[in-house]
């Protein structure tokens, strides 16, 4: 009997939206082995609701076709279900696909799904919201506010968003308890992960498993702001790791609170100010495919 497989496409994400139609799933998809059939979201939070409902309706595998932020609804659609998640990347950063080994070229993406096996992933929780991939609060929170104001996609929005924020966002004093160790920092950023990684193959923990009952927290030191184009580099050429302003914890639970309101973002899409954080591991909570080598 073929497997039933919903396409759930962002006709927004991303600048590659080009090389994803119905011809080229119907051209890549082995058809002996699925049938298919394509939803459009139309506004935030729409992936979640149409990958909801294919979970109820007894779909084998929904495929989602956007940027981390549709990946992360869809994925919150399909919790603890039976349904498994395939990742069709045509986003900007595209770090789930990345840390998956899913590929980036969307054709290539398409025929994994008739080749991959399953993985059951771990997510988060970060103040009662589900991820997937790597919440932020501060810097890179109002980074991706004023990013989602330009018309400008890609490397280049991200980047001119960057240095904008820069010039009026200020440090900000954490007091953080990781399973049961206090953490007192200033920084100018507050990262969890899921995945060790931001998007666009900057890596701040290449040993961060997907499915090891752990989060990561990086926290990025206040610094002078004049060094700002040093780590940019850092960032994309190097190892961010390594940075002298960068420290990173391992945890379940976590709580914190904080010297001032900051943005928080959730796997790439801005939430709200907060004024105090709280976030745990979500463990073995979707089905994910991924190449049939991945480990």
């Amino acid at each position: 009997m073929k497997k039933k497989l919903r396409f759930i496409i962002n006709p927004i994400a991303g600048t590659r939206y080009k090389n994803l139609r119905p011809k080229a799933i119907e051209k890549f998809i082995d058809r002996e082995q699925f049938d298919f059939d394509i939803a459009y979201t139309e506004r935030q939070g729409h992936a979640e609701e149409l990958a909801a409902k294919a979970a109820e309706e007894g779909i084998d595998i929904v495929a989602i076709a956007g940027g981390d932020g549709s990946v992360n609804e869809a994925a919150r659609g399909l919790k603890y279900s039976k349904t498994a998640l395939a990742i069709i990347p045509i986003g900007s950063g595209n770090g789930v696909a990345r840390k998956l080994n899913i590929p980036l070229k969307p054709y290539k993406a398409l025929q994994l799904i008739n080749t991959g096996k399953v993985l059951l992933m771990d997510g988060g929780s970060v103040n009662d919201e589900f991820f997937l991939m790597s919440p932020g609060l501060g810097f890179d929170a109002a980074m991706l506010q004023n990013f989602d104001k330009f018309k400008m996609r890609g490397v280049w929005g991200y980047l001119k968003s960057l240095f904008q924020t820069s010039k009026t966002f200020k440090a900000f004093d954490v007091v953080l308890n990781l399973d049961g160790k206090e953490i007192k920092e200033r920084v100018y950023s507050i990262l969890l992960s899921n995945i060790g990684q931001l998007g666009y193959g900057i890596t701040f923990d290449k040993a961060s498993k997907v499915d090891d009952g752990y989060l990561e927290l990086v926290t990025m030191k206040e610094f002078p702001k004049w060094k700002i184009l040093w780590y940019i580099l850092v960032a994309f050429f190097l190892n961010p790791a390594k940075a002298s302003i960068i420290s990173i914890y391992r945890f379940k639970q976590m709580t914190g609170v904080i010297s001032a309101k900051q943005c928080l973002q959730i796997d790439g899409d801005y939430k709200k100010e907060v004024e105090s954080i709280k976030a745990n591991v979500v463990e073995k909570v979707v089905n994910v495919i991924v190449p049939s080598n991945y480990n």
